[in-house]
């Protein structure tokens, strides 16, 4: 008598097609959202490179400089958007591997995380260049990112440094 089994086998197909619904449904609320949250700033950074173009002639360095870095944030939001994105799919697609400077990476994940820093009053160190790896950058980026927010969060000492270093 195979009932039990054929039970068993009809559960278990019955919980896969509802993964898979559930799957869908957050594929497309991601893809969504993202969206969503992109279009803002893509305005933002718009709107900061209009303002450089049109007013350059009456900013000083410092609102020229200032301007420049809200774009570059933007764009920087944009991307970790784009990588959670990504990440919400992981299992589910394929990495996308390329040759990565992990230098520029740690640069922008600093970048990103200025403010942050400024206000716990944490230093960064990156004391020897950083290789060149073969890697998801969405992932390695992520990853930069948490261990340093991280490193600060969980830090009891008065100073706060992180140190970010490689070996072999």
């Amino acid at each position: 008598d195979i009932t039990r089994r054929k039970r068993a086998e009809a559960e278990l197909a019955r919980h896969a097609a509802e993964l898979a619904r559930s799957n869908r449904e957050l594929d497309d609320f991601a893809y969504i959202a993202s969206h969503d949250l992109k279009a803002p700033l893509r305005g933002i950074h718009n709107y900061a490179t209009f303002l450089i173009e049109d007013y350059a002639d009456k900013l000083d360095g410092d609102g020229t400089t200032k301007l420049e870095t809200l774009g570059r944030l933007a764009k920087r939001m944009e991307d970790i958007i784009n990588d959670l994105l990504a990440f919400s799919r992981v299992g589910r697609t394929e990495q996308s591997l390329a040759e990565v400077d992990l230098n520029a990476v740690v640069a922008g994940v600093l970048e990103s995380l200025k403010v942050f820093l400024d206000e716990s009053g944490a230093t960064v160190g990156v004391p020897e260049r950083l290789p060149h790896v073969f890697c998801d950058q969405g992932r390695v980026r992520a990853g930069f990112h948490n261990l340093i927010t991280n490193g600060v969060k969980y830090n009891d000492n008065a100073e706060k440094r992180i140190a970010v270093a490689w070996s072999e």
